[in-house]
């Protein structure tokens, strides 16, 4: 059991600090606004930086969760969707008005829809590889 959930949370870590930092990152580098330091988008370096460490506490609590609860690839991939819905949400609340106003379609609903497309393989992956690990092996 502890072999299991060792390797779901060491596995959520990895996808979590890749899927937060990717999706951050893309948000703010499709930003259009600037300041006296210069355009908003060169700060997506520092939001990536944020997204890794969100997505790394994230991931570790999404995959803990999956592999000690032994679920089946179907749940996983909800339980990862509901993760990325709620990155998404954040990242809709964490976004100034002006800079949504002036964003196109597209970069508006791109890492709202990556967050959950990305979050939910997260998932599907953690499921993949504890249930392929600790599957019981008929001889």
């Amino acid at each position: 059991m502890l072999n299991r959930g060792l390797v779901g949370a060491i596995t959520g870590l990895l996808g979590g600090v890749s899927a937060g930092a990717f999706i951050l990152g893309l948000n703010r580098y499709l930003s259009v606004g600037s300041s006296f330091l210069g355009p908003t988008s060169d700060w997506w370096r520092l939001d990536a930086l944020v997204g890794a460490f969100a997505g790394a506490v994230a991931g570790l609590v999404l995959g803990t969760y999956i592999s000690l609860s032994q679920s089946n690839l179907r749940s996983s991939m909800s339980a990862g969707s509901v993760v990325g819905l709620i990155g998404a949400v954040a990242i809709f609340l964490l976004v100034s008005d002006l800079d949504w106003q002036l964003r196109s379609w597209c970069s508006r609903l791109i890492p709202l829809m990556l967050s959950v497309i990305i979050w939910m393989s997260v998932g599907l992956v953690i499921g993949a590889v504890t249930n392929k690990l600790f599957a019981p092996r008929s001889r």
